[in-house]
C-alpha cells in the first residue's frame, strides 16, 4: 500500500475569490501490485456528502465487479465509479437493496475525467457528474453513507483494484451544486496544467479531505 501521502484538510473558511495553483502531479496505481491509499475514516455516516476527483485509465477490463476510488471496505457502501459490464467503465454507486445504478459515460477511454457524486441523504437524490455535466440524476432508495476507512485505488483485494491514476480527490459533508461542479472542473479544463484551489470560491466549507495526489 502507498504511504498516506500530504493532503489538505480545512476548516469552514470565508469565500474568497476562485484562485488557481499548480498542478504538476498526479498518482498511478498498479492493480498487479495491489496499489491503494487509506485515507482513513471520514464522518460521513448519516450526513450528506459529494466527492470530487480526477481519473484516468488505459487498461483493458473485462470483469464484472472491479471497484476504483473512492470506495468503502464494505458491502452495500458507496463507490465512486464502477465497471458494469462488457469492459464499460462507468460512475455510479450501489444503493441499500444490492442495486447498482449508473451513469453512460465510457471511462475507461485512456482520457482524463472530472468526477463528482453527491448525495442527500434526507432526498435519497443521487447526482453523478462527469466533467462538468449531469451523467446520473435520480432519487433511488437509501445509500449507506459510510463511516468506514475510504480508499483510493480500490479495496485490498486484487479484485477490486484497476490500473489507473488519480489526482486531486476531495470529499465534502455537503452536496456540492453545479456551479461547485463546474467551477472545479473548468479551473482545470480551461488552464492545463492548473486546479481549483478548493479553500476559495466558498469550496472550502464543510471540506473534510483533499488529496493532491503528489502536488
Amino acid at each position: 500500500m502507498f504511504p498516506f501521502p500530504f493532503s489538505f484538510v480545512a476548516p469552514t473558511s470565508a469565500d474568497v475569490p476562485l484562485e488557481l495553483i499548480d498542478n504538476n502531479f498526479a498518482m498511478e496505481f498498479d492493480a498487479a501490485s495491489s496499489q491503494y491509499i487509506d485515507t482513513g475514516i471520514l464522518n460521513l455516516n448519516g450526513t450528506d456528502f459529494s466527492i470530487s476527483y480526477w481519473f484516468k485509465t488505459t487498461a483493458t477490463l473485462s470483469a464484472f465487479n472491479y471497484y476504483v476510488p473512492f470506495s468503502a471496505v464494505t458491502n452495500y457502501q458507496f463507490t465512486g465509479a464502477y465497471l458494469y459490464f462488457l469492459g464499460t467503465l462507468t460512475v455510479g454507486s450501489k444503493n441499500n437493496a444490492g442495486t447498482f445504478v449508473r451513469g453512460t459515460t465510457d471511462l475507461s477511454d485512456g482520457n482524463w475525467h472530472h468526477i463528482v457524486v453527491t448525495y442527500d441523504i434526507s432526498s435519497y437524490a443521487l447526482k453523478m457528474y462527469v466533467d462538468g455535466s449531469i451523467d446520473y440524476d435520480e432519487t433511488i432508495s437509501s445509500i449507506n453513507t459510510f463511516n468506514q476507512p475510504l480508499l483510493l485505488g480500490g479495496k485490498s483485494s486484487s479484485q477490486y483494484l484497476i490500473d489507473c491514476s488519480i489526482d486531486e480527490a476531495a470529499c465534502w459533508n455537503k452536496v456540492l451544486e453545479l456551479e461547485d461542479v463546474q467551477t472545479i472542473y473548468n479551473a482545470t479544463n480551461d488552464n492545463p496544467g492548473k486546479c481549483a484551489n478548493l479553500f476559495t470560491a466558498g469550496l472550502g466549507t464543510d471540506l473534510v479531505l483533499w488529496n493532491r495526489m503528489g502536488d
